[in-house]
């Protein structure tokens, strides 16, 4: 018998080693520290139990944990396994960790994995029973939550199951369904099920019923693929029925895109399967879930709103989503959610009319109602469902930010009854394999809900209740919460966004008029917004956004390494947004202390998403993995893409070029981030001007969207595909142009040099003064703002800037100053040059032009860039108020661009 005693001493000795070695951030699959390789030896001349414990104490430490997986199966046989029976649970006298024993399910799924593929079916059915006492065991010890480890265990179960061909499909619900299997497996399955006795609820609760049936019968039944299901798709093809007994499936699933969007079509199958089911007696309940594991819906189609003539039009399709979601809400029949994957907008509106919701928490499963960020409110009775589910101050930060929630916080708040842990891969990957777990959970709930054994009970805590009741008291909610949210809402805003403003009013309707009337005021003031200007160039952005994340460039070669040269804030801020999409990245300078600063940068920012959960400290140290930080600039050779990020200097940038490109592959790609030199002037330096591109970010890098991909007549189309794939890849908007838009004192000087009068009537000089005293904006802390220590309120007005400032303050004629010629004047003039830009070709459509403007140098949203701008404005309106400053000012200043003169007199518009 192995001693146990000696394990646990082992494992102390095992843990300080690992403390004392450096991590490993190699791939897999052999560790390169020789201190790890003689811990794994020196364990696998021990036991398989030795082996795991060594693994999982270096693989945790040093993010390393599949690598070794594959290092010591090599080594265990069928006879080592066989010590891990059921008297092993003494191990657990040692207090493993709950960490510790899932590090253990996932050596053991490597390890099950590999022995079915070498035909070892008797190894890995023995392994997998000390998986499940291992699970068992830490059910018993640890008292946690058992749905994550006991969905493990079944799943490797019905894995190895299932390869015996003991049972018709790997899925995790063995005693819901029933299937014939061969008598000669009974034994083997009688004592499965008496195995699974000892598993907590809910996946075994039926284990004595079943028992019952095998020992009266020769024959086992177990789970199989749905060989009783019937599946039906309906008129449009989006939306299928299946059947499992009583309860009716409806799966979303509309063909040929990614994410499911609630539109017509699927309006309309839905309505008809509805009208299907309720009138179906022997259907007893629904379960309504999406056929995509990543996308339950992702919210309306808002090309309807294009087809809506006008206000009434709009109305009318609200107040149809209201009467076809209210139906569902008064539905005898229980109807489950199960959601998984972007669940927003009409997507969580259909997820509320339902009467119990369960949603699996993964990354990618989030809920939330983001129809102000389109200038609208939710239609379908967003705004009054969701006060009556959660916290009235939870539902108005949802619905005025858009603000989504993950699957635990959408429970706490009371969004969701039922949170499902994801599973990890088996036969099939993840995300397949907890989509059938959902689905089954969804079915049983459903059951539950038929039979009565599950009572939906709302009851929030005490605390929660009574500041309910105080904030919904009429005298509160108007003079306090109401109050307050519009005062926050006025001071972000300053009026532009009249969404916002509707959708308090509506809420107040709904809590003090009361239903009837908030569903009314929902939809009237929907119709009203859909049709402002703000609504028209919000939905023009989305679009443009979603069109600059497709890959309109071609298939680029792969890049699998960059190199960053120039660790400032623009270069450690490349290096943070490619390390956290699993890209390699040398980060490079030419000192030590600037190097320590980058890192500094991007360790405080993965630092500070921990400390928000928006990672985990084991996604960090991932992460972190992928960066190398050095002095040494041969480290650069292996990379694909080589971004500098080095002042804007042009000869600086030509030394820089010569340099890189003597280290480099002849294939590598040369990206500058200049702001505003010519691409053509850096590329003259380069023996391969058809690899030299400009990738220009805009600061801070981890917060804007843009990417502008600037191009000179020598740049290759393969090195456009590849820097907007790697853009793509890195979350970026990419917008491809000849030239860059940021400006800077370096940049003002260049442009009024190069453009001459067009860009006058300012004076560069107060760029230089500031430059001069220290005041280079967040690089030194100062600029145009202090900053302070960075925490909310520091950010302050720098009193010395203004006064360099009005230094040079130019008094203006009193015919163009009112506040409209002031916000006109400032803004006809950027339009103008953003006009040249698409007629001289610098970009290729309007909608770049505006998308670049928006999210580049923070042109008004609400006005949706300047081409939007042109169109709700008015050309014609335009070129007369820019006559107007002509006369007052320098006429080449305010001089319209021909296409600007053009779509003025002919009345034509950009969209």
């Amino acid at each position: 018998m192995f001693d146990f005693g000696a394990l646990g001493r082992r494992l102390q000795e095992i843990t300080n080693n690992a403390k004392e070695t450096a991590p490993v951030t190699k791939a897999p699959p052999i560790p390169a520290a020789k201190s790890h390789k003689k811990t794994l030896d020196t364990a696998r001349d021990q036991d398989i139990a030795t082996m795991v414990i060594a693994a999982v104490d270096i693989g945790s430490k040093c993010e390393y944990l599949h690598g070794v997986a594959h290092h010591f199966v090599d080594g265990y046989d069928t006879n080592k396994i066989r010590m891990w029976e059921r008297e092993h649970l003494r191990l657990f006298k040692f207090n493993i960790s709950h960490t510790h024993c899932l590090h253990f399910l996932r050596v053991f799924q490597f390890m099950t994995h590999d022995l079915m593929a070498e035909k070892n079916l008797q190894g890995a059915w023995t392994l997998m029973k000390a998986l499940g006492c291992l699970a068992m065991a830490h059910f018993t010890t640890a008292k946690q939550q058992p749905s994550l480890l006991a969905a493990a265990v079944a799943r490797v179960t019905f894995e190895m199951l299932h390869q015996r061909g003991i049972i018709a499909s790997a899925e995790p619900s063995v005693l819901l369904h029933l299937h014939h299997v061969e008598s000669e497996h009974l034994p083997v399955a009688i004592a499965l099920v008496e195995w699974l006795q000892g598993c907590p609820k809910p996946i075994v609760s039926n284990t004595q019923v079943m028992l019952s049936r095998l020992h009266q019968s020769q024959r086992i039944f177990a789970f199989a693929a749905r060989p009783l299901s019937r599946s039906s798709p309906l008129a449009a093809g989006t939306v299928k029925i299946e059947r499992q007994g009583d309860v009716a499936v409806l799966k979303i699933d509309i063909p040929n895109v990614k994410e499911n969007v609630l539109g017509e079509a699927l309006s309309g199958d839905l309505n008809e399967a509805f009208n299907k089911l309720e009138n179906d007696d022997s259907v007893k309940g629904i379960v309504l879930m999406s056929g995509k594991p990543n996308s339950f819906v992702a919210g309306a189609d808002i090309t309807m709103l294009s087809k809506a003539k006008d206000v009434a039009d709009a109305q009318r399709m609200s107040s149809e989503g209201q009467k076809q979601f209210a139906r569902l809400a008064d539905s005898k029949k229980p109807i489950v959610a199960a959601i998984m994957g972007s669940c927003l907008g009409g997507g969580l509106e259909l997820a509320m009319a339902c009467h119990y919701r369960i949603a699996v928490n993964d990354k990618k499963t989030q809920l939330g109602l983001p129809e102000v960020m389109l200038g609208l409110l939710p239609g379908a009775g967003g705004t009054q469902r969701l006060p009556k589910l959660v916290a009235l101050p939870t539902a108005l930060d949802m619905m005025l930010t858009g603000k989504k929630l993950k699957a635990k916080k959408a429970k706490q708040a009371g969004l969701v009854d039922s949170v499902v842990e994801p599973l990890g891969d088996g036969l099939g990957p993840a995300s397949e394999i907890t989509h059938k777990y959902l689905e089954e959970i969804a079915i049983t709930a459903a059951k539950n809900l038929i039979n009565g054994s599950l009572k939906i009970d709302r009851t929030r805590p005490l605390l929660e209740r009574v500041t309910s009741a105080v904030t919904n008291n009429r005298l509160v909610l108007d003079n306090v919460v109401l109050k307050m949210a519009r005062d926050k809402v006025m001071k972000l805003t300053k009026g532009n966004y009249p969404a916002p403003l509707k959708i308090l009013e509506v809420v107040r309707e709904g809590i003090v008029g009361g239903p009837a009337k908030g569903y009314a005021m929902e939809s009237q003031y929907f119709g009203e917004l859909a049709k402002t200007t703000q609504s028209a160039a919000l939905i023009g952005l989305f679009n443009g956004s979603t069109d600059c994340k497709k890959n309109k460039y071609g298939e680029g070669r792969p890049v699998k390494e960059i190199a960053v040269v120039g660790a400032g804030l623009m270069g450690a801020g490349i290096a943070n947004v490619t390390i956290d999409k699993g890209i390699r990245s040398v980060l490079l300078d030419v000192n030590q202390s600037g190097l320590e600063r980058g890192q500094n940068q991007i360790l405080t920012h993965l630092s500070t998403a921990v400390k928000r959960k928006r990672l985990s400290l084991l996604e960090k140290e991932r992460i972190v993995t992928n960066l190398e930080a050095t002095t040494d600039y041969s480290r650069m050779k292996n990379a694909d893409i080589v971004i500098e990020a080095v002042f804007e200097d042009l000869s600086l940038k030509h030394k820089v070029v010569k340099q890189i490109e003597s280290i480099v592959r002849p294939e590598c790609i040369v990206a500058t981030n200049t702001s505003a030199l010519p691409i053509a002037d850096i590329a003259k330096a380069s023996a391969r001007p058809e690899n030299v591109i400009g990738m220009h970010y805009f600061s801070p890098v981890e917060k804007m969207q843009l990417l502008e991909i600037i191009t000179h007549e020598g740049t290759s189309k393969q090195t456009i595909a590849t820097a907007a794939q790697l853009g793509l890849k890195q979350g970026k908007l990419v917008v491809v142009v000849k030239v860059g838009l940021d400006v800077a004192e370096h940049v003002a000087h260049f442009l009024s040099g190069a453009l001459g009068a067009r860009v006058g009537g300012g004076n560069p000089q107060i760029y230089t003064d500031l430059v001069a005293a220290g005041m280079k904006g967040r690089k030194s802390n100062k600029g145009f703002y202090n900053y302070g220590d960075g925490k909310k309120g520091s950010k302050k007005a720098n009193e010395e800037a203004l006064k360099i400032i009005k230094k040079y303050r130019v008094a203006a004629p009193a015919d163009v100053s009112s506040v409209e010629d002031q916000q006109i004047r400032v803004l006809c003039r950027f339009i103008n040059e953003a006009m040249y830009c698409l007629q001289e070709g610098v970009i290729s459509q309007p909608s770049d032009g505006d998308i670049a403007s928006v999210f580049g140098v923070g042109f008004p949203p609400f006005w949706g860039g300047p081409f939007r701008f042109v169109d709700l404005y008015g050309a014609e309106k335009l070129v007369t108020k820019m006559d107007k400053y002509s006369r007052a000012y320098n006429r080449e200043q305010f001089a319209p661009a021909q296409i600007l003169q053009d779509y003025a007199k002919s009345g034509k518009k950009f969209y």
